[in-house]
């Protein structure tokens, strides 16, 4: 944590590091100021608090208790405003079917040239997706928040950018970019109206957000683990047509528990899908 002294700026510790036994084992974690190791760790063990000074959503600055592991929890059948946001996210989750999920895994796909998506014509070479975050299954990694502001360097991966579509078959195509090109148009062309542009690229509907088609995305866009992956691409994420009003409002319940549980640049968290 960063303070001040009478104009003079310097490190403050909260709490010093683990104290760790004789055979490697994790004892507790002693309070700043001690000059000598704790003899009775029972009264002196306190938790690991971190702090910072970082803005997530509307507030600036806060303190979190390290060990304490943050899930953002969704419920298939609780949550029917956003539900179908939530049934992507568990189909995403789930590596018995995630192959299924688009855009698909094949071996050989050079995932740095977004503009070439692979075909969504099923050929039988579609592989499982490792997808982080799954609170449900211990070894499953955690997300990692990205800076705020930052989300469209994993959605320049599937939006807003030229696509070459079936390049090489009897009938390729060629969207050209914009804000509103996107890989749900081609993969789920059946959701789209009938309306489309010269190019052959369907319209996400007119009205408000609700009476429109969005392009959801897990792992979270506001994540490291996004479609970007380390910033060559990764075939591990996975993209859903869903209603314009479902994706609006689970977005904001997603800021909201950044917000309360102050979740900033770097910090883990889980998800997790509950009936």
């Amino acid at each position: 944590m960063l303070t001040r002294f009478h104009n003079n700026r310097a490190d403050l510790p909260l709490w010093s590091y683990e104290i760790v036994g004789a055979e490697g084992k994790r004892l507790g974690v002693a309070r700043h100021g001690y000059d000598r190791l704790p003899g009775n760790l029972g009264t002196l063990a306190a938790p690991y608090y971190r702090c910072d000074r970082e803005k997530v959503i509307n507030h600036t600055g806060g303190c979190v208790n390290d060990r304490a592991h943050r899930v953002f929890e969704m419920s298939d059948s609780g949550n029917p405003e956003f539900a179908e946001v939530t049934r992507h996210i568990k189909s995403a989750l789930d590596p018995s079917i995630n192959k299924y999920t688009s855009p698909p895994l094949r071996p050989g796909h050079d995932w740095s040239k977004p503009e070439y998506p692979p075909s969504k014509i099923w050929d039988g070479r579609e592989q499982p997706k490792t997808i982080p975050g799954n609170w449900n299954v211990a070894s499953s990694p955690p997300l990692h928040k990205r800076p705020e502001g930052t989300s469209s360097f994993n959605r320049n991966f599937f939006s807003n950018l030229e696509m070459n579509i079936d390049v090489g078959t009897a009938n390729p195509m060629r969207w050209s970019k914009s804000p509103s090109t996107n890989y749900c148009k081609y993969y789920f062309r059946d959701q789209y109206g009938k309306d489309e542009n010269n190019e052959g690229m369907p319209w996400a509907g007119r009205g408000p957000r609700s009476n429109k088609v969005e392009c959801d995305e897990y792992p979270f866009a506001s994540t490291y683990q996004g479609a970007a992956g380390s910033g060559r691409g990764t075939g591990h994420y996975s993209i859903r047509a869903v209603s314009g009003g479902h994706n609006d409002m689970h977005g904001r319940v997603l800021k909201a528990f950044y917000d309360k549980y102050h979740v900033a640049t770097h910090h883990a968290f889980w998800v997790s899908v509950v009936p």
